[in-house]
């Protein structure tokens, strides 16, 4: 059984599916796109120790990522920093059973959830000197962090009796929780370093709506042009969000929403399902997107698609990538179960 906050791993991207519908794998050929394949770059891939999987889950400016990974001798999940050098450090939440690290700022300050003996999520925040805050907003049954900005606040989600809620927990410690108007379930999904954070929420119908919420605690909800359902899954220091909606056929696309409000849809060629995961300040986004297999795409802010092209990844990888950063270096991980008995999840780094 899937375990509740599952949804928060992932740069939230499994609680997005849910909202938007099950993923479909029927093949069409949507065109418009100008695509083009390979690494934008030179690609590394790494594992840590003899680990399955390696899950890369966030990046930095300063290229250095964070995920998680089974430890061999007790099959629980562990997490990791690796630097830019690619020196790998583990790490441990106090008295946790399994620890997911999510998201990493530029100072080398790291947060993410982590798992008790009993089951439950609770949040964490991991200074660079290794120190620890564990922290659940006040009646919070499960707890999960999503993103974190350069200024020490941190966005994510918390279950209670109630359902679930976005929260914002500022650098003094203090949690906001707060939901749009209408929402049965709200998933925050990313912060800026202005405060600023977009997500989606599930309003009783079940149709899924994107919003952003200043600082102030003003909060917009929108919608994708002819969308059935909309996804917000990252945002960037200048306030342009990316992410993905469903339309009337159930094809789910990537979507750009500028400052103004303005959007633009997008797909690689041949998806049947387009997932924006990262967005950085020149507006270049990466993601995966879905054929017959689960491949990578990076789109340059004139809306030129790269394929990606990972070195070792196989004739039907699963790729994911979940961060870039400001220099255009890419985090994530890959498997290529479809080609290899012996396949393995591996963490990968492109850097340009």
């Amino acid at each position: 059984m899937q375990d509740s906050m599952a949804f928060l791993r992932n740069a939230g991207r499994a609680g997005l599916i849910g909202m938007l519908g099950t993923i479909g794998l029927v093949c069409v050929s949507l065109g418009g796109a100008s695509a083009g394949t390979g690494a934008p770059g030179k690609s590394v891939r790494f594992e840590v120790g003899p680990s399955d999987p390696t899950v890369v889950t966030g990046l930095n400016n300063t290229n250095a990522a964070v995920g998680y990974y089974t430890d061999p001798t007790t099959n629980h999940y562990l997490g990791f920093i690796r630097a830019s050098d690619g020196t790998i450090t583990t790490l441990a939440a106090p008295n946790a059973t399994n620890t997911f690290p999510e998201t990493i700022d530029d100072y080398g300050t790291i947060a993410g959830e982590f798992q008790d003996s009993g089951g439950q999520y609770h949040g964490f925040e991991r200074a660079a000197n290794g120190e620890f805050a564990l922290f659940d907003p006040q009646g919070s049954s499960s707890t999960g962090v999503a993103s974190m900005n350069n200024k020490g606040a941190l966005a994510g989600v918390y279950e209670d009796e109630t359902g679930s809620h976005g929260f914002v927990r500022a650098t003094d410690g203090t949690i906001t929780s707060f939901d749009p108007p209408g929402s049965a379930l709200t998933n925050a999904m990313s912060i800026n370093d202005n405060g600023m954070v977009a997500g989606s929420y599930l309003t009783a119908p079940g149709h899924a709506h994107g919003f952003v919420r200043m600082a102030n605690g003003t909060i917009t909800s929108f919608d994708a042009p002819g969308a059935e359902s909309t996804g917000a899954t990252c945002l960037n220091g200048k306030g342009t969000i990316a992410g993905v909606y469903l339309d009337d056929l159930g094809l789910r696309h990537g979507f750009l929403r500028a400052v103004d409000g303005s959007f633009t849809s997008f797909d690689p060629p041949e998806s049947t399902y387009t997932y924006p995961a990262s967005i950085n300040d020149h507006g270049t986004i990466t993601g995966m997107y879905l054929t017959d297999s689960q491949q990578g795409f990076v789109r340059t802010g004139d809306g030129t698609i790269t394929i990606m092209a990972l070195k070792g990844q196989g004739k039907n990888p699963n790729v994911t990538p979940v961060g870039i950063n400001n220099a255009g270096t890419i985090a994530g991980y890959f498997d290529n179960t479809n080609n290899d008995t012996k396949a393995k999840e591996w963490g990968f780094i492109i850097r340009r």
